[in-house]
């Protein structure tokens, strides 16, 4: 049994839809957390996803160490794909920079502390991000990279959100899919985003007319 780690505010169609796949679904409340109310209950600020699909698996940070504003709550927001972990190393929790490097991955140093919110990582050594810093940064490291408009994602209490909050990659059938939280095709870059998945291999499923909407990324392990 695969498990997904999912922020209690996600819409319905995706609860639903991860109910009917069988995976064990952990909601994350953020009862007690120190972190700022609106974001309290994203997942990517407790844990961080190390590999991919069947590789996929699970960092587990301590709530204590997040603080109530940024970068005391993006500790363990990285972004892991199948080579390179990326953060803004010098936020990093020691522990998690630790076992970034004994899974044999890359760390690139970016400047965006909330870089598994802004950056979504795809099989082959490949991302999707609107962060000119970050795109910057993967592409010198040899990455495949679709760069893509900011903005355009909900997040209630902010401006707006980051693509990669609104989403997250698991099995379902043996088909790895990246599943969104809302509907990505109001994206501006909605139809590239999916091509770009599916070019790597990744099955893409959204949800007709639900807003696109940052719930800090969809967190997934596999058994």
């Amino acid at each position: 049994m695969s498990d997904v780690y999912l922020s209690i505010k996600a819409i319905r169609p995706l609860k639903e839809y991860l109910k009917e796949t069988g995976i064990n679904v952990h909601y994350i409340t953020g009862a007690g957390s120190q972190v700022d109310k609106y974001i309290r209950h994203h997942a990517d600020l407790y844990m961080c996803q190390f590999g991919i699909g069947e590789n996929a698996q699970v960092f587990m940070g301590e709530d204590g160490k997040l603080g109530p504003k940024y970068p005391q709550d993006a500790v363990y927001n990285a972004a892991a794909g199948d080579k390179l972990f990326i953060h803004k190393l010098a936020i990093t929790d020691p522990a998690l920079l630790d076992a970034a490097k004994d899974m044999g991955l890359e760390p690139v140093d970016v400047r965006q502390g909330y870089a598994r919110c802004s950056c979504l990582p795809l099989p082959g050594n490949s991302f999707i991000t609107p962060d000119i810093g970050i795109s910057e940064a993967l592409m010198a490291a040899g990455a495949d990279t679709l760069v893509i408009e900011p903005a355009h994602v909900f997040l209630e209490g902010y401006r707006y959100g980051f693509l990669g909050g609104t989403c997250g990659t698991i099995m379902v059938d043996d088909q790895l899919t990246l599943v969104f939280n809302g509907d990505v095709t109001k994206h501006p870059n909605g139809y590239e985003i999916i091509e770009f998945a599916q070019a790597h291999g990744v099955a893409v499923k959204y949800f007709d007319g639900e807003p696109l909407t940052d719930i800090g990324s969809i967190i997934y392990s596999h058994k």
